[in-house]
């Protein structure tokens, strides 16, 4: 099914689940990503930066709970810079800037 969307022009997939064990969510994020980029397609993930960083997909949402700290030294990675705006709430954002 995911396949179909993607073949019918999908450009972004946003992967939710919430009862994988972190192995079998990485494994499947790891196989989508492979078929976003085949179709030049966005990879997000929900909720887990480390997942998302270990298969580099295009980003991660719904962290907003996250620790600002860990959200500044992740978007010194490349991987989430274009994200900060989403990831820092107006208060973490003033917090964060003083790091």
């Amino acid at each position: 099914m995911l396949e179909q969307a993607l073949e019918g022009g999908v450009k972004g997939i946003q992967l939710r689940e919430k009862d994988l064990t972190g192995k079998e969510l990485f494994i499947l994020a790891e196989k989508t990503r492979r078929l976003c980029q085949r179709y030049e397609a966005a990879l997000l993930i929900n909720d887990r930066l480390d997942v998302a960083l270990a298969v580099d997909a295009a980003g991660v949402v719904g962290i907003v709970e996250l620790d600002q700290f860990i959200v500044r030294r992740a978007c010194e990675l490349d991987f989430t810079r274009r994200l900060c705006a989403q990831l820092v709430d107006a208060s973490g954002a003033e917090r964060a800037s003083k790091l």
